[in-house]
């Protein structure tokens, strides 16, 4: 199953899937599945640990309604520029699905995924995505919840540390759900 639930179809060569997803040019979900599967067998052969960090971005769906779907494209571009830039080297940053990105943080343990998701919130906040919206030019500014896991050797296989960091992105969502409506009861 992809990282969802939901069953993989196992293409033959003749109809491979683009390795690059067409609106963000980031890699695409099978890729970022082969990278995992690596790390973890890389982790289990050099002891060092490896995380995964995913990003959800809030809200696009109300964009897309507001401001039109090309104004939602831009700012998913905008987000996947943003987790790009913000990545070391080796790292593998990809789309998952409508308004999911995956990070594989290679040799790297909680304190850099702490790191690393500050960078990004950071820049996020920073930089706006713009869109043309009825011949003017909008900022759109990108939030975004982020879940992720680290592995440690008691995991049995990769689709463990994907799935925690999948509890851990569903628990944020939770969690952000949560303040939204208290703040809107006080």
């Amino acid at each position: 199953p992809d990282w969802r639930g939901d069953p993989i179809v196992v293409k033959r060569d003749d109809d491979e899937e683009p390795e690059k997803d067409l609106l963000t040019q980031l890699p695409t979900f099978n890729h970022f599945q082969r990278r995992i599967q690596e790390a973890f067998a890389r982790s289990r052969r050099m002891g060092k640990q490896f995380s995964i960090v995913l990003v959800d971005v809030n809200n696009l769906s109300a964009v897309n309604k507001e401001y039109g779907v090309g104004a939602g494209d831009e700012v998913l571009r905008h987000v996947a520029r943003g987790i790009d830039g913000t990545r070391r080297y080796n790292d593998l940053v990809a789309r998952l699905g409508d308004d999911e990105f995956g990070v594989v943080l290679v040799d790297c343990a909680e304190q850099g995924v702490k790191a690393f998701i500050d960078r990004l919130e950071d820049r996020l906040s920073r930089e706006s995505a713009s869109a043309e919206v009825n011949g003017r030019m909008i900022s759109l500014w990108a939030g975004i919840c982020t879940g992720a896991m680290t592995s440690d050797p008691t995991m049995s296989d990769a689709d463990a540390v994907l799935e925690s960091a999948m509890e851990s992105l569903n628990q944020a969502k939770h969690d952000r759900e949560r303040r939204r409506r208290m703040w809107l009861s006080a």
